[in-house]
């Protein structure tokens, strides 16, 4: 069911990037766009807060692989 929500807003943000007469054309750009342009303020919040915590699960998960990285190859050859 996930998935059907997913993609769908994927397809809707698309659209709207592509349909609107001031879009960028760099596609790297779309999204900010339709962010700014298209989605209320509240909104508009919730979605950055979303973008901000799956970066900071991102780099938590970088930091755990690099703790158990250092504990199994620099200290247990040491003991």
């Amino acid at each position: 069911l996930m998935h059907v929500f997913r993609y769908a807003m994927i397809a809707g943000v698309a659209f709207l990037g592509v349909t609107m007469a001031s879009a960028p054309k760099d596609p790297e750009r779309v999204f900010s766009f339709v962010l700014a342009e298209s989605v209320p303020s509240g909104l508009r919040g919730l979605l950055v807060a979303g973008m901000i915590a799956a970066f900071m699960s991102t780099v938590s998960s970088w930091i755990n692989a690099g703790g158990s990285l250092a504990v199994r190859d620099l200290v247990q050859p040491l003991k």
